[in-house]
């Protein structure tokens, strides 16, 4: 397939904050210097959250109002308008029910899938919104542990590999972020060797700053925690309840958690009740990039994460991260051995704090850390994305 002059559509939901809307704005960004047109499509765009990129091969166009997506009379809407714009590839990066797609095969379109999580997350997620909540009142955990305890007593976990197998078979090429990820579909789905072959591998990208990085020990000693403040996932809770064990330790630390989400009133009731000292909410900011300049370490405790684009974004501004190794991304980024940041054992709260802790008193432990993230984000920069999309679009 002929790379420069190619049209590409990539469709959302919606285009707001979040880390596949981020990748795909980056992407596009990336194919206009091959010379490819992006078109954007959703069913609404938040631009005070995500910016469409001012460049003339970029553009947005939203459904018709009340037209839900990957329905049959949207999918006939869309193919309509690929065709006006000479649109040849289909990437589609978020994992919606879809019985549609062989319309648009049949349009000749070439579909991409773009798993920007973890193999099966939705069982994951399933069970976790269905769990009990300590810091949540009552009646919002009648509701967890009744209807979402209901709703996953009902989920098949065998009817969404069913989904997975057939998405398989309904695009061109299947990618994941990284080669675990695909033993890990590979063995989950049950799939051949052809089945297999349908997999491309592909990271997230991630950008150096213009200005170079503060070195570790001259920046100020302040913790943070980027991300949507959701339970399920993100598991902001957990950050307070790692401080509460060391901050008598960390006199001269601090903690900023920056994010908007549905858990930001009961997070703002854990730190009165339990008075946290020097922990702060800061709210949502659309670039991070200044958050990283002036932090030192980065908290990520989320339970399932796909790639966690905020660890590239910090390692990247020279910020140490520590996650809980709870996914073949984040082990991707810090490294099986803690080589670019600290991994914990998941979930275990005492270890974790053991390890902020030395991270904290340890400035030559995250001087080193800090300068072998900053190198190992060069694997993921815009340079190499390139040439595997390049490969990719060739196999097309």
């Amino acid at each position: 397939m002929e790379i420069k002059g190619l049209h590409v559509a990539i469709v959302h939901r919606r285009f707001a904050l979040g880390g596949a809307e981020e990748v795909s704005r980056q992407t596009a960004c990336l194919f206009s210097e091959l010379g490819i047109h992006t078109h954007f499509f959703a069913e609404t765009h938040i631009a005070t959250e995500w910016a469409l990129p001012a460049d003339p091969l970029i553009d947005l166009s939203l459904l018709p109002q009340g037209m839900r997506l990957w329905t049959k009379e949207s999918t006939l809407y869309l193919v309509r308008a690929f065709k006006e714009r000479g649109v040849k590839v289909l990437i589609i990066p978020i994992a919606l029910r879809n019985d549609y797609l062989p319309l648009i095969r049949a349009a000749g379109i070439k579909i991409i899938y773009w798993c920007h999580s973890s193999p099966l997350w939705e069982l994951i997620d399933r069970r976790e919104r269905a769990s009990y909540k300590a810091h949540h009142p009552w009646y919002k955990n009648l509701y967890s542990l009744t209807l979402r305890r209901l709703r996953l007593a009902l989920t098949s976990a065998e009817k969404l590999r069913t989904r997975y197998r057939d998405l398989v078979w309904q695009v061109d090429c299947f990618i994941t972020l990284t080669p675990e990820y695909v033993q890990e579909f590979v063995s989950a789905l049950g799939l051949n060797d052809e089945e297999a072959s349908r997999f491309a591998v592909m990271p997230n990208m991630a950008f150096l700053p213009k200005h170079q990085p503060i070195p570790a020990k001259d920046r100020p000693k302040k913790i943070l925690f980027v991300g949507r403040l959701s339970y399920a996932d993100k598991r902001p809770d957990r950050v307070l309840q790692i401080w509460e064990k060391v901050c008598q330790d960390l006199p001269d630390w601090e903690v900023e958690i920056y994010g908007k989400g549905s858990e930001e009133k009961f997070l703002r009731r854990m730190i009165q009740e339990k008075q946290l000292p020097r922990i702060t909410l800061k709210g949502y900011i659309a670039d991070a990039t200044a958050v990283y300049a002036s932090g030192a370490i980065l908290m990520m405790t989320s339970t399932y994460e796909g790639w966690g684009l905020v660890l590239s974004e910090a390692q990247a501004s020279g910020v140490v991260p520590i996650a809980f190794d709870s996914s073949a991304g984040i082990r991707e980024l810090i490294g099986k051995d803690s080589t670019c940041g600290c991994l914990v054992a998941p979930f275990d709260l005492d270890a974790y704090a053991a390890q902020l802790r030395r991270l904290c008193q340890d400035v030559e432990l995250r001087s080193r850390l800090s300068q072998a993230a900053q190198t190992h984000c060069l694997d993921y920069s815009p340079e190499r994305m390139r040439s595997r999309w390049e490969e990719i679009f060739s196999q097309l």
